[in-house]
């Protein structure tokens, strides 16, 4: 039997998504991760995680749903074994342990220092523990890897039209002329409303849906409080109204510093896009007619919240405005760069 790549992911609208694009393919096997919810098993999962050594079968039934892990148990020492989103120890050291795979890569999507609840022993203890589960850890974040020691290997999506892979590059489409961010405040709040106060100034057209968290302050920022979600969208709907929007916004969480899955829907539905993150000028597929970068460390930002980064062209320093930004056509990117960060090329690197 051919060996299989074995995904085992978190549920999630957007990972569900991109990797519904590996759906056509036998080679890749997608689960979704899954334990049981009572206090048994969580008891048990603790007092296994403590225990030294391996102890295949011990308690695992009262872990793990059955039929979830008779799945696993069809893992063979041919076979790959990647934690998509999954960062947990005790559920890697559990699932590690009940199979047998070739490898096992564990391809981190949230900054570690989240994933480790804040903590600075955590941090420092969790690249360690996790080699000494024999795990490789992937990040898309550039400075998670540098200071943890982590691989980089960049943020991944999907083609929206997945029976042709292999389409020339996106071009600018049909749209409503509007500005798009749909997200989680994640203490974004105040960027935002920034964004939105120049927008209302440059009488910019936009659609801010944003989903209040337990770091919100309701009432500090009248603009966006306008704009609250009471539920999340269901994520059919981001997409319809992410290809009818004009740009996107990527506005980074607090200590993030990797490409998000904004930034990549924006470059699959040939979009512009404005993002404060000052690293994409790195990626291939950059190009300043098509993506705008406030930048909130100059002095401006004082005065109008954010404003452009400066662009460097021949010794000289341009600043433009969103409207000029705005007003420039749409640059198409080679669908070679593109095909980079679709999820079938981008996991036969991983």
């Amino acid at each position: 039997m051919a060996s299989r790549t074995y995904i085992i992911s978190q549920p999630h609208p957007y990972l569900d998504y991109t990797l519904d694009g590996l759906s056509q393919d036998s080679e890749y096997v997608v689960l979704h991760h899954r334990r049981k919810k009572s206090l048994k098993a969580t008891i048990t999962r603790f007092i296994r995680h403590l225990l030294p050594g391996r102890h295949r079968g011990l308690w695992t039934r009262s872990i793990l749903p059955d039929d979830y892990l008779e799945v696993l148990k069809e893992i063979g020492p041919e076979d790959k074994v990647i934690f998509w989103s999954i960062g947990n120890l005790k559920d890697i050291r559990i699932i590690k342990e009940e199979t047998d795979a070739a490898s096992y890569t564990a391809m981190i999507l949230d900054p570690l220092r989240q994933i480790c609840h804040f903590s600075e022993r955590e941090l420092k203890s969790y690249p360690e523990r996790m080699s000494s589960l024999g795990v490789k850890v992937c990040t898309f974040d550039k400075q998670d890897a540098e200071r943890h020691g982590l691989t980089y290997v960049g943020q991944v999506y999907r083609y929206p039209d997945m029976e042709r892979p292999d389409a020339t590059a996106i071009e600018e489409r049909d749209n409503d002329g509007k500005i798009l961010f749909i997200g989680i405040d994640k203490r974004r709040a105040e960027k935002l409303n920034s964004l939105i106060t120049i927008l209302e100034n440059e009488r910019v057209p936009y659609d801010f849906r944003i989903l209040y968290d337990h770091h919100s302050e309701r009432g500090r920022y009248p603009l966006l409080d306008r704009c609250e979600l009471k539920e999340p969208l269901p994520y059919q709907e981001v997409l319809r109204l992410s290809e009818r929007s004009r740009c996107l916004v990527d506005i980074l969480q607090p200590g993030q510093t990797g490409l998000t899955m904004r930034a990549l829907e924006a470059l699959f539905f040939g979009k512009k896009l404005i993002t404060d993150n000052i690293g994409i000028r790195d990626e291939r597929f950059y190009h300043p007619d098509n993506i705008f970068i406030i930048d909130n460390s100059n002095s401006r930002s004082e005065e109008r919240g954010v404003h452009p980064a400066s662009e460097k062209s021949e010794g000289r320093v341009e600043q433009r405005t969103l409207r000029q930004f705005l007003d420039t056509p749409l640059s198409p990117i080679d669908a070679e760069i593109i095909k980079q960060y679709d999820i079938r090329s981008w996991i036969k690197r991983l």
